[in-house]
């Protein structure tokens, strides 16, 4: 497998467990290999975002693997277990938390169970600056309720940023702007609250 293509921290796992599930493979003869149910084999891995397989004479078998790239991470219920999300939105098999990659946690079990939860959340995740101090690096959590829409925590300050559930290019504009102001004046905001249209809302960390 081709492990200068995998980015993510999926590589040695989808590796050892398909050297297993492959095992039948060693041994055979080159043109004996059934290549159409190697890819079916490999396919079904959720983790797996890519896969080529290709005979290569005199007697091997290339497979060259592409792995999801976790993008974010989700929390049920059990607070050791992180379900690794990808940037479309694939589930992947769970890992214990200090085998998680980094990356935003998406707290609550709905977001297990509802596709357009966890769309929602990416459709926030993909309008966030690249760098800068509300970027997605910079997000611990994420939160969301049918009522409010989307929450973020802020993993510097601890601030809670909400956000909504539309809008998202526009108000994380504004919100940058406001954590950067924040930041130059040496404030901390213990909630900024930018579903409105037009406007962002703080509230201090001295105030009530």
């Amino acid at each position: 497998a081709d492990k200068n293509t995998d980015p993510s921290f999926l590589f040695p796992k989808v590796q050892a467990a398909l050297e297993e599930k492959l095992h039948g493979v060693y041994g055979q003869f080159v043109w004996q290999v059934d290549i159409q149910k190697v890819l079916s084999v490999i396919e079904a891995d959720r983790r797996v975002r890519d896969v080529f397989v290709t005979r290569v004479l005199p007697n091997t078998i290339r497979i060259e693997i592409e792995p999801q790239v976790a993008f974010a991470n989700i929390m049920g219920s059990d607070s050791l277990l992180f379900y690794p999300l990808s940037q479309e939105g694939d589930v992947m098999p769970a890992v214990r938390a200090p085998d998680a990659p980094d990356g935003p946690i998406l707290r609550g079990a709905k977001f297990l169970q509802s596709k357009e939860w966890r769309d929602e959340a990416l459709k926030l995740l993909h309008s966030l600056p690249e760098t800068g101090a509300f970027s997605r690096a910079s997000i611990s959590e994420i939160h969301m309720n049918d009522k409010n829409g989307l929450k973020m925590i802020l993993k510097k300050s601890g601030s809670e940023v909400l956000i909504g559930n539309e809008d998202f290019k526009n108000r994380t504009s504004y919100i940058s702007r406001v954590i950067h102001y924040l930041d130059s004046e040496r404030l901390s905001g213990r909630v900024i609250d930018a579903r409105y249209s037009k406007k962002v809302v703080v509230k201090l960390r001295n105030e009530p």
